[in-house]
């Protein structure tokens, strides 16, 4: 996680860079900055920390050379040489070698330091920096160094201690029992002021992708796994210890990833990348415009970690409906639960070209059962009145089941289950005839349903996890922009404002956002008042 802005308290002039591999390049213009600025500021020093395993990613090496090249002597970078990655031992997913003899073949000072946890070993390795040279500062680390529990545990990467593991650490780390119980209350005091849980935490989808390729994958030889780093958080790891061979952990190399799945379908394989939304997409716009959209024929692109999570800015996409739907030929799910996303997963596969489909992250509530069938370009409307789902495929009276005040239209967990339940109450205790419209084909969209909607029904109201730009409020735009002489526009946008990730539980988000029922169920009786 990292913090909204550059604002830190208590680091002046601390930078948060972004996801892996962008530091040392923001360090590098802050270098080339000072240069503008002149003679002293081009003296001070400027630091920038980096992973052991973010120097699998090819910018850091770019970066490396090219701040050599411009002689911007003034940067030094630690690295945080502990040996672990997100995964695994960072030699297990990608083994860089020797770091050392790296940075010194791109013109660099290299001082390693045995003991990185001593910091008079750090502040010598500093002072003794050649003036004419960026110096790195390879720092031998133990990841949770002088916490017995921890050290040398990757399960600690991104998981948290309860309250008995938080004491007992602290108390490691001799810190002093005032301090300790000063935190504590500190700890219950937020608790108390989280909101009620928003959603009820049931299936995750991000097991979905994994589980529908451990069937497939025992009967179709094709299809190929590319997992750049993040293999356990994305549920990949499961599919590296069923089929080993076919399975491929390329470490933080996203735009090396994205260009091997087109070797792969190049040569008649059936790739399947997965990683988190804004890396597998945001990391490889160009590599998919020149090498998967034009030529893909069957390649699966699976984005996890959709929506409002606790993993904060860097990780929180809310620009992918856009970019993914405007590549040629792109097809775009958003499923709302677990058995949706499973069986789309099949559908796409199934159909051919490529596709992209975003899974949230956190324990979703079911809406549908196993026997759920997807289908692409078709959308599938709740009637709270008879308590039902149908589409214009299996139910011939679907058009009956949209409502006549209200529809809300929503794509992605758990953004329809919220907008069913607010459905359901707002027919029972307002006698409001309002459907829910469930778009998880994004691209095709259901033209047929986006016009019957804006037809019949009074308001319809659109509610995204995505920018006021280019989402599902945009598709439909469109949609209805293209039958301006024969569509009335009774279009609503549920949240109009640009927004940026946050850090947060997913109910403290989605409270502060406002997509909680209260606020979307008073926002909807104001709408009905007029």
């Amino acid at each position: 996680m990292k913090p909204p802005s550059k604002m830190s308290p208590g680091i002046e002039g601390f930078y948060p860079s972004g996801s892996l591999t962008h530091g040392l390049s923001m360090a590098s213009g802050i270098g080339i900055s000072d240069r503008v600025d002149g003679d002293k500021k081009d003296s001070e020093p400027i630091f920038c920390v980096l992973g052991d395993t973010e120097l699998q990613g090819g910018q850091i090496w770019e970066t490396a050379v090219q701040i050599s090249f411009h002689k911007l002597t003034n940067i030094i970078a630690f690295v945080d040489d502990n040996g672990m990655g997100n995964d695994y031992e960072t030699a297990k997913t990608l083994d860089i070698g020797d770091i050392e003899s790296r940075f010194s073949s791109c013109g660099w000072q290299v001082a390693v330091v045995k003991n990185g946890h001593d910091v008079n070993d750090l502040m010598s390795a500093i002072n003794n920096k050649n003036k004419n040279l960026p110096l790195v500062v390879i720092a031998k680390t133990i990841k949770g160094k002088g916490i017995s529990f921890m050290e040398n545990d990757n399960i600690w990467h991104g998981l948290g201690p309860n309250d008995e593991q938080f004491i007992e650490a602290y108390e490691e780390l001799d810190a002093e029992k005032h301090i300790i119980d000063e935190i504590i209350e500190l700890k219950k005091n937020r608790i108390a002021s989280l909101p009620l849980q928003v959603f009820p935490r049931e299936k995750t989808l991000r097991d979905s992708a994994a589980d529908a390729l451990l069937e497939r994958m025992k009967v179709d030889e094709r299809i190929v796994v590319i997992a750049p780093e993040l293999a356990e958080s994305t549920r990949a790891g499961k599919l590296s210890r069923a089929f080993p061979k076919r399975v491929f952990n390329l470490g933080v190399q996203e735009p090396n990833a994205m260009d091997i799945v087109a070797g792969l379908a190049f040569s008649g394989k059936i790739p399947v990348i997965i990683t988190f939304t804004n890396f597998v997409l945001l990391r490889t716009v160009d590599q998919i415009f020149q090498n998967i959209a034009p030529f893909c024929e069957n390649a699966l692109i699976v984005g996890t970690h959709d929506g409002f999570m606790e993993d904060g800015m860097s990780v929180t996409p809310y620009n992918h409906f856009a970019i993914s739907r405007s590549f040629y030929k792109s097809k775009v799910f958003c499923p709302a639960d677990y058995y949706e996303s499973k069986n789309l997963t099949n559908v796409a596969l199934d159909n051919g070209g490529y596709s992209f489909i975003f899974n949230s992250r956190e324990n979703m509530p079911v809406i549908y059962d196993e026997n759920i069938v997807p289908r692409i370009g078709i959308a599938k409307i709740f009637n709270p009145s008879k308590n039902f789902w149908s589409c214009r495929i299996e139910n011939n009276d679907w058009s009956e089941n949209i409502g006549g005040d209200m529809n809300i239209m929503v794509a992605g967990a758990p953004f329809v289950w919220i907008a069913k339940e607010v459905a359901k109450e707002l027919y029972v205790k307002n006698n409001i005839s309002i459907s829910v419209i469930n778009f998880s084909s994004l691209k095709p969209i259901d033209e047929e349903v986006i016009k019957k909607g804006l037809k019949k029904t009074r308001y319809n109201l659109v509610i995204e996890k995505h920018s006021p730009y280019g989402g599902l409020f945009s598709i439909i735009s469109e949609v209805s922009v293209s039958q301006a002489s024969t569509l009335k526009f009774n279009l609503l946008q549920y949240m109009k404002n640009e927004w940026v990730g946050q850090s947060g539980t997913p109910d403290q988000l989605l409270t502060e956002y406002g997509f909680d029922k209260d606020s979307i169920k008073k926002f909807i009786l104001n709408i009905m008042k007029k």
